[in-house]
Parts: structure tokens; C-alpha cells; sequence
């Protein structure tokens, strides 16, 4: 074996050179040179040498995200699944037993009205007089007739109250047809015309009626001392600012009204509307049913009352059809009471879907 450092020859069992005394390498049984450090391939061999294979670090595993879907109508926002959106929330106001009932007590109060008032004309004819009772009998046929044609837009809102319940009980949102709110939106705006030209002409004849009167009470002797023209001013002015005041949350009604039932819509047909149900509308119809309350106490109460006295012999037979009447118009007043509370809270549940 020869030493690597100084080529001196040395036995085969030598771990040393015994001239430099550098390290032997060590011989294997295959007769090839080992040494404590790796032996060295040549280039070739170690081309010829098959590759390691090496692996790749497994990418982790994300967790699981909710699934989305986008929202039609809102360019495509997304909802996580699952949820439910405003859209769907008014729907099922619309289609929900409380609005059925409702459009059923509407439908009541028309049915109601048409079929008592022919029953309570036939009555209070058959107890008149014979020579009274025929001009009678024209009369309350000529004002049956102007009821009817009154209670028109009344007949179309149930209508469209129909038709809006009906179509979103089948369809979802984006499907269902609005063509019942647009007749009630339709004719929320005439009567909101209607209603200011009256109070247009309720102001002028207002104020027609403040200057006869001070006219009229200047020429009377007991008045000669007192400024009349004065008192019918303060007081015409103090009606003026009622029926202003009136006027104003007439307007504000209505305008909230249309707002209201356009949001509706809007979300029926699933599109964006930045507005919502209105709270002062709920309140004012809360208000209404609460008069309607009133005048049904008042017709119950009335009805007892004639019930309960005396009445003389010659109207005792003209009182027996006045008091089915009373009771007649206190249940109707009653069913548009219960009416009117269910819009009201029909409002509240909407204003309740877009808040949730």
C-alpha cells in the first residue's frame, strides 16, 4: 500500500506511513481502497446512478368555507346559503295567513255593506207610510246606487289585494306578478288627488263662510259693540291652521303610503330599493281603527239605548228597522276595525323582514 502523502511503500496492515506518518486508507475485501471520507465518482458513473426521488410538501388542506351564492337584484352580492334575504322575508309576509285574513275581512266589509243596505231599505219602506214610502223607496234607491258607484275604488283595492296574495302564494320572489299592488298603488295616488282638492275647497269655503258670518253678525243689533270682524278672524285663522295642520299629515300619509308600496314591490319583484315600510303609517292606521272603535261603541251603545226606553206607539214600528240598522253598521264598523289592525301590523311585520 502506498502512502498518499509521500508515495512511500508500506504493509497492507498499516494504519500510518512509517515515513510521514499520514493516515492509510484502509483496504476492503473487494481489494478497492476505503477511507473515512465518501468516495468520489466520476462524472459519468454518477449520471448513470438513478435519481432519488424526492416529494413534494403536501399543500394543506383548507378548512371548508361556506358556500355562496350571489343575490339577484343587488349586483351580485353574495349571501352565505342558507340564509334567507329580505326579499324572501317579504314575501312571506304577503302570502302569510294574517294577509289573507285581512283581504278576507276587506272582501266582508263589501259583501257586508251591498247585502244590509238592500235588507235595511226594504224594511224601513215596508214600516213608512204608503204616500212616504214610494219617494222614500226612490231616494234610497238613487243613494244605494251612489254608494255603489263610491265603493268602486274600495272593490278594486280588495282586487288587487286578491290578486297580489294569490300570485306570491305560488311564485317566489323575482316571479311574483304586481299587478294587484300597482292597482292599489294606483288608486292610494287619486285619492291622495282627491283629498287635496277637497281640502282645497274646504279652505275657500272656509273662508267664504268666516266673511258671511261677520256680515251677518254685524247688522245684528246685539253686536253692534263687538268686533266681530276681529272674533271670526281669530277663529277663521285658528280653523285654518287645523285644517293646515291636517292637510300636512294627509299629504305626509299618502306620501309614506306610496313609499311604502313601492318598496313592496320592489322587493316582491327582487330589486333594490334603499327605502322601507313606514312607521308613521302604521301609526295613523292604528289611529283610524281606533275611530272606527268609536263608532262602533257609539252604534252598540245607540242600539241599547232605543232598546231600552220607551218609545211612543207612532215610531215604536219605524224602530224596529232603525235598530237592526244600528247593529248592522256597529258590525261593520267592528270588521273594518279588526281590518285596519291587521294592515297595521302587516306594515310592522315588513318593516320587521327589511330590519332583520
Amino acid at each position: 500500500m502506498f502512502c498518499p502523502k509521500c508515495g512511500s511503500d508500506n504493509a497492507d496492515n498499516f494504519k500510518f506511513c512509517r515515513v510521514c506518518g499520514a493516515p492509510l486508507a484502509a483496504k476492503a475485501e473487494d481489494g478497492k481502497a476505503v477511507s473515512g471520507e465518501p468516495e468520489m465518482k466520476k462524472p459519468e458513473e454518477a449520471a448513470a446512478l438513478p435519481k432519488a426521488e424526492t416529494k413534494k410538501p403536501e399543500a394543506e388542506t383548507p378548512a371548508e368555507k361556506p358556500q355562496y351564492t350571489a343575490q339577484p337584484g343587488f349586483g351580485g352580492s353574495a349571501k352565505a346559503e342558507g340564509t334567507v334575504t329580505v326579499q324572501e322575508r317579504v314575501a312571506k309576509v304577503v302570502r302569510s295567513p294574517l294577509s289573507l285574513i285581512a283581504t278576507l275581512l276587506l272582501t266582508a266589509v263589501i259583501a257586508f255593506g251591498i247585502i244590509y243596505s238592500i235588507l235595511v231599505l226594504g224594511d224601513i219602506s215596508f214600516y213608512l207610510p204608503e204616500s212616504v214610502s214610494e219617494t222614500f223607496t226612490d231616494l234610497s234607491v238613487a243613494s244605494f246606487i251612489g254608494g255603489l258607484i263610491a265603493s268602486i275604488p274600495v272593490i278594486l283595492i280588495c282586487i288587487g289585494m286578491w290578486l297580489l296574495y294569490a300570485s306570491a302564494l305560488r311564485h317566489k320572489p323575482g316571479e311574483i306578478k304586481t299587478t294587484g299592488l300597482t292597482i292599489i298603488k294606483v288608486l292610494v295616488i287619486i285619492a291622495f288627488v282627491l283629498e287635496l282638492i277637497a281640502c282645497a275647497v274646504g279652505v275657500i269655503a272656509m273662508i267664504g263662510i268666516s266673511t258671511g258670518s261677520a256680515e251677518i253678525l254685524n247688522h245684528m243689533p246685539e253686536f253692534r259693540d263687538v268686533n266681530v270682524s276681529g272674533l271670526v278672524g281669530v277663529a277663521g285663522i285658528i280653523g285654518l291652521i287645523f285644517i293646515a295642520a291636517a292637510i300636512v299629515l294627509g299629504i305626509l300619509f299618502y306620501i309614506k303610503l306610496i313609499g311604502t308600496l313601492n318598496w313592496t314591490g320592489a322587493m316582491l319583484r327582487n330589486e333594490e330599493s334603499r327605502r322601507g315600510p313606514s312607521l308613521y303609517v302604521a301609526v295613523i292606521i292604528f289611529i283610524e281603527a281606533f275611530c272606527a272603535l268609536l263608532g262602533t261603541v257609539s252604534a252598540a251603545g245607540l242600539t241599547s239605548v232605543l232598546a231600552a226606553i220607551g218609545l211612543p206607539p207612532e215610531v215604536e214600528e219605524a224602530a224596529e228597522a232603525i235598530l237592526p240598522m244600528l247593529s248592522g253598521v256597529a258590525i261593520l264598523a267592528l270588521i273594518e276595525t279588526v281590518f285596519l289592525v291587521l294592515c297595521g301590523v302587516l306594515i310592522l311585520k315588513l318593516r320587521k323582514a327589511k330590519e332583520a
